[in-house]
Formats: structure tokens, sequence, C-alpha cells
């Protein structure tokens, strides 16, 4: 059996399916780096509140349900951009990980749904740090394949694509 050659797996996992030459290439293995790294943290803080969800949460009305959606979220969202790369993905990732983060902060600060959390309870100061770090490397993995996206010129953006005009006649 012959081993996987890097530039026609890279197409499957490549946003938008396009062709890329990892050796010659660096924006491309920042991009794989920094949506590989993005996975692993939301698959470890998804892993985070599943934990805790089934280890007691579970029983807190209304956060033991949010704990157990927070963290079947953030295995989709990684799921997601495993399979299918898109930056509208990782603006949601984004979104997620931020609000999971506020959701802690309020819940230490003020009580949430009457509830309270403190931040010496387990994996809260993990529960942070990763929602921290997944917010930078998906914000970078999304600014970075936006940058990378190839310009269209001014002008092909105001007329638009050339018309012929329509003729009765073959």
């Amino acid at each position: 059996m012959k081993l996987a050659e890097v530039p026609s797996t890279w197409q499957v996992v490549s946003p938008h399916h396009r062709k890329a030459h990892l050796r010659g290439d660096a924006v491309e293995v920042a991009l794989l780096l920094l949506r590989l790294g993005s996975i692993g943290l939301l698959s470890a803080d998804g892993w985070v509140h599943f934990h805790l969800w089934e280890h007691g949460y579970r029983h807190i009305a209304t956060i033991g349900p949010l704990f157990l959606v927070g963290a079947i979220s953030a295995l989709v969202v990684a799921a997601g951009l495993l399979a299918r790369p898109s930056r509208l993905i990782g603006t949601l990732g984004i979104g997620l990980v931020l609000g999971i983060l506020s959701g802690l902060v309020a819940s230490v600060n003020l009580g949430l749904f009457g509830f309270k959390e403190s931040l010496s309870a387990p994996f809260a100061g993990e529960s942070i740090a990763l929602e921290i770090a997944a917010a930078f490397t998906l914000a970078g993995w999304v600014a970075l394949d936006f940058m990378k996206e190839p310009r269209r010129s001014e002008h092909a953006v105001r007329s638009g694509p050339e018309r012929q005009p329509y003729s009765l006649i073959g």
C-alpha cells in the first residue's frame, strides 16, 4: 500500500478544495496548523464541558443542559472545521467559545440562572485558557484564510463580466 501524497490529501481537507503544495506555500501550512489547532482546542473545550456535565453539572437546573449544549456545539463545530473548512464555521466557533467564556465570567461575577460559579471550581482555569486560545486561533485562521483569497481588480468588480449582445440568429 502506498502512502498518501501530501498534495492530493491536502486538496481534500483544504478550504474550498483548492490545490496546495505545502512545501512551497508557508501561508497554506500556517492555515493548516491554525485550523488543526482550533479543532484540537474546540474538541478539548467540548470534552471539558461534557466531563463536567457528566460529573455533576447535569443536576443543576438550566446550567446542566447549557453545559451539554456547549459540549455538543464545540464538538460539532470542530467536526465541521475538519470535514469542510469554511470561514462561516470558523466565525461560528469564535462566537461559540466567546459565548461560553462570557457565560462563565457572568456566572463567576454575577451568578447565572440562580447559580454562582467559582474560579476554584474544577477545570475553570483550563476552560478559560482553552476558550481564549480557541478564539485567537480561530480568528487567526479566519483572517489568514480571508487574506489568502485572491482579489479581483476594482475594475472587474465595478463593470462585472463582459456580456455579449443577444442575437436571435445563431
